[in-house]
């Protein structure tokens, strides 16, 4: 017969015994010190606000518009001295912001000048 050794039960740990709500003493704890309401600074201006300034009509460019387009009438054309490609943007920007105006263009040589010759047409309907 053989005899096995059973090992010694363990001993449970001793709780303290649970304390009631009025035997708890409540130590007052320390808050931290409120902060202050920290005000942000306006910055001043330098700028004046004025009133009843009335806007100026606005001109073509910085100077006016650098090429007469504007100016011709019907049947009146124009040259202008310089690269044709540059002439024709100016002159398909001009005719966007006037819608009802037509105009043509031919690049041609004046008096020993490149540039470009530009009719106004009838207007559109």
């Amino acid at each position: 017969m053989s005899t096995t050794a059973t090992p010694p039960a363990k001993k449970k740990a001793a709780t303290p015994p649970a304390k009631k709500p009025e035997d708890l003493k409540l130590e007052p704890v320390a808050t931290p010190p409120a902060k202050k309401a920290v005000e942000t600074p306006v910055a001043k201006s330098d700028f004046k606000i004025e009133k009843n300034v009335p806007i100026p009509p606005r001109a073509g460019g910085r100077n006016g518009s650098k090429y007469p387009f504007r100016q011709l009438q019907v049947g009146d054309s124009t040259f202008v001295e310089g690269k044709p490609s540059k002439i024709a943007s100016a002159l398909q920007a001009a005719a966007k912001t006037m819608p009802k105006v037509s105009f043509t263009s031919r690049a041609t040589t004046e008096e020993g000048k490149d540039g470009v010759r530009v009719w106004r047409q009838a207007d559109k309907a």
